[in-house]
This record gives structure tokens, C-alpha cells and sequence, in this order.
């Protein structure tokens, strides 16, 4: 079912992570992902779904901008994936060995039986 419809514009496609120029190249890896709070509301209303998240790696490790690639939806379930995502922790992509920033895209699951 397609997301209820509002009148916010939609959000800006997410940047494209960057392509390795050449050599040796690694992803970025998530290290610690915290598991979002479902809120209390969304399981009273029996409301699950899927929020894809894109996150910008730093190349020490840290989080920097995150984007709503794709919503549940649901507000609050997509606010809550956004909370978790700014609280991961990741190893950096590496480019010739370098630590580089690069972008990831975390996938959050609110099913009301897995929780």
C-alpha cells in the first residue's frame, strides 16, 4: 500500500555513494546498530513497516548526515528508525587503505511479533 498522501514535497533522492577511483577499496560496516524504540502509539494502532535509511559514514567512524531513503508510512516509525540510525557506529570505508566517508543504507523492521 502506497504511503498516505500530504502535502510536503517530497524528500530529495539520496546521494549515490561514492565510486572508488581505482586500488584497493573496502565498504563501510556497521559495528553497533541500536535497535529503534517502537513507539507505543504504532503498537496500540497495530502499525508495522520497513524504513530504509541512508547514512553518511565519516571516515573516522561517525555518523553524519542521515536521509529517509524510503518510509514506513507511519511518522513515528520513521522518526524513531532516524533516532537509531544517528546512534550506530560503523567502520570506514578505505580507499589505498586510507579510512574515506562513504555512504550506507540501514534497514529498520517494526513487526509487532519480533518485538
Amino acid at each position: 500500500a502506497a504511503p498516505p498522501a500530504t502535502d510536503e514535497a517530497p524528500a530529495p533522492p539520496a546521494p549515490s555513494p561514492p565510486r572508488p577511483s581505482g586500488g584497493a577499496a573496502t565498504a563501510a560496516a556497521a559495528t553497533d546498530v541500536p535497535a529503534p524504540h517502537y513507539p507505543r502509539s504504532c503498537i496500540r494502532r497495530g502499525q508495522e513497516g520497513v524504513v530504509l535509511v541512508d547514512v553518511e559514514v565519516r571516515a573516522d567512524g561517525t555518523v553524519g548526515e542521515v536521509v529517509l531513503r524510503q518510509s514506513a508510512g507511519v511518522e513515528a516509525l520513521d522518526a524513531s528508525a532516524l533516532a537509531a540510525a544517528r546512534h550506530a557506529r560503523f567502520r570506514p570505508a578505505t580507499r589505498d587503505g586510507a579510512p574515506v566517508a562513504s555512504w550506507v543504507t540501514i534497514p529498520f523492521r517494526f513487526r509487532l511479533e519480533e518485538r
